[in-house]
């Protein structure tokens, strides 16, 4: 089984998206469902870490962060290799956030 990494940006995105929906308007059934959604994404890259395209497929950054999308929420995560097991990787989501946001300007300090 692979291993599962967050960052704190990604926690912390995750902590805004939660008190944003708490906010608004939405039904508590919309809002589980949506972070049930991102939930079991996050587990299914335990069992298949390379599910998502690679963040440069769709930008003319070669860069190796892959990403999922979750209704108007994009999880940008890399898979590096085990050092402990050559067969195995380590997942490091990212960050967490809406498809409004850029993700190439929230990245910038990555791709230098």
């Amino acid at each position: 089984m692979h291993e599962i990494r967050f960052t704190s940006e990604y926690h912390q995105d995750y902590d805004v998206i939660i008190d944003y929906l708490s906010h608004r308007s939405y039904y508590q059934k919309t809002r589980l469902r949506l972070l049930k959604q991102i939930n079991n994404q996050v587990l299914a890259l335990i069992e298949h870490p390379l599910i998502g395209p690679k963040l440069s497929s769709v930008s003319d950054l070669d860069v190796n962060y892959r990403y999922l999308v979750s209704r108007q929420y994009r999880q940008f995560y890399e898979v590096l290799p085990s050092r402990t097991n050559p067969e195995q990787f380590v997942i490091r989501l990212k960050r967490i956030l809406h498809h409004k946001q850029s993700e190439l300007r929230l990245f910038s300090d990555h791709f230098r």
